[in-house]
C-alpha cells in the first residue's frame, strides 16, 4: 500500500505535487482499499483486502499522514471488494467485504471488529458500494457480479438497521460486470445504479425506483473493459458526468456527459491514460472544480485508489493498494 501527500502550488496556473510516496506492506496482494474513521477519533484510517492471505487489514491513521497496522481479519476467501458504512446505525464503522458472498463486519468504534453475518451472492465480484436505495434511511448493499454462468449485473441486499440484510434481488442482464457506482443522475431524489460490463463493452445505467427495485435500463457503448468509474459534474451545468476508466489497450478515458434525465452523451475520449484499472474524484488542486485520478496497470499495478486529507492539512491525499510490486 503506498500513499502520497499532496504539496498543492495554487498560482496563475495551479498544479499539483506529491511528496515521495510512503510504503506500508500489507503481506501481499492488496485489491481494495477504502478510508473511514474506524476508531471515532476524527482521523481517517485505511482498511485493505489483501488477496494473498486471505485477510482485511486496519491500519490507524496519526492525523499527520502516517498510519499503523493496528488488526488483521482472516475471511476465508481471497477478499476483492470492500464497502463501509454504519449498518447498525449504532454510530460506529462497520466494513462489508465481498467475493463469492458478502461478509458483515460489525465495528466496535476502536478500531476492531467482529463478524456478523453473511450473504451468498453466487458470483465473483470485484466492485461493492453502500447507500440508501429504498429512501428509509437505512444503509444496502449494491454488489456488481463478474460470472459466465450468472447473467445478472448486480445483487442488491437491502439492509434492515441492525446490521442484517435481506435476500439479494438481482437487476441487469451482463454477465461480466466489474464495476458499480450509485448517484442520482435524474435528480428524482432516488439513488440510481450505473455499471462497467465487459460482455457487452458496455456501461448499464438503473433508475431507482426510491423503494429499492430499478427499472428503465440504458445501454452506452463504451470502449473494450471498462474496469472503474466514478460521478460527478465535471463540465459545470448541475447534472452529473460519468468518468469511465479502461484497462484495454489504447482505450483510455471516456467522460460521458449527463443530461439530468438519466441518460448521457457527447463522450469524451482521453487516450494518454492507458490500462487504468482504479479511478478517484475530488478536487485535488483547489480550483472548485472536479478533477480525477487514474490508476495505470504499468509499473506498480494499482488495483484500488481512495482519497482523503490524511495529515489534516487542507488539501487531497491518496492512497493505493498495489497489486504488484514492480
Amino acid at each position: 500500500m503506498f500513499m502520497f501527500l499532496n504539496l498543492v502550488s495554487v498560482g496563475s496556473n495551479c498544479s499539483v505535487l506529491y511528496r515521495s510516496k510512503t510504503v506500508y506492506n500489507t503481506v501481499h496482494e492488496p485489491r481494495h482499499i477504502v478510508s473511514n474513521d474506524f476508531n471515532n477519533d476524527g482521523k481517517l484510517d485505511f482498511v485493505v483486502a489483501t488477496f494473498g492471505d486471505e485477510h482485511f487489514s486496519i491500519f490507524l491513521g496519526s492525523g499527520n499522514g502516517s498510519f499503523q497496522l493496528y488488526a488483521s481479519y482472516a475471511t476465508n476467501v481471497e477478499p476483492t471488494a470492500i464497502t463501509t458504512g454504519d449498518f447498525n446505525k449504532d454510530g460506529k464503522m462497520d466494513v462489508a467485504i465481498n467475493n463469492f458472498y458478502v461478509s458483515i463486519w460489525l465495528g466496535n468504534g476502536d478500531g476492531t471488529f467482529q463478524k456478523y453475518g453473511q450473504y451468498h451472492t453466487n458470483a465473483w465480484s470485484y466492485s461493492m458500494i453502500t447507500s440508501d436505495f429504498n429512501n428509509d434511511r437505512i444503509l444496502d448493499l449494491a454488489i456488481a457480479n463478474y460470472s459466465f454462468h450468472n447473467k445478472t449485473s448486480v445483487t442488491v441486499l437491502l439492509g434492515k438497521g441492525d446490521g442484517s440484510f435481506s435476500s439479494g434481488i438481482n437487476y441487469g442482464n451482463s454477465e461480466s460486470s466489474y464495476c458499480v457506482i450509485s448517484d442520482d443522475f435524474n435528480n428524482d431524489n432516488k439513488q440510481d445504479l450505473a455499471i462497467c460490463n465487459h460482455d457487452p463493452h458496455c456501461i448499464t445505467v438503473l433508475l431507482g425506483k426510491g423503494d429499492g427495485s430499478f427499472g428503465n435500463q440504458k445501454e452506452y457503448i463504451t470502449h473494450p473493459y471498462p474496469t472503474s468509474m466514478v460521478s460527478g459534474d465535471f463540465n459545470l451545468d448541475n447534472k452529473l458526468d460519468l468518468v469511465v476508466a479502461h484497462v484495454g489497450w489504447e482505450t483510455g478515458i471516456v467522460v460521458l456527459f449527463g443530461d439530468d434525465n438519466g441518460g448521457f452523451s457527447k463522450t469524451e475520449l482521453y487516450r494518454n491514460v492507458m490500462g487504468s484499472l482504479s479511478l478517484t474524484v475530488g478536487d485535488f488542486n483547489n480550483d472548485e472544480k472536479l478533477d480525477f485520478v487514474a490508476s495505470s496497470i504499468y509499473g506498480n499495478v494499482i488495483n484500488s485508489l481512495t482519497s482523503g486529507d490524511f495529515n489534516y492539512d487542507g488539501k487531497l491525499d491518496i492512497a493505493t493498494a498495489n497489486y504488484l510490486n514492480q
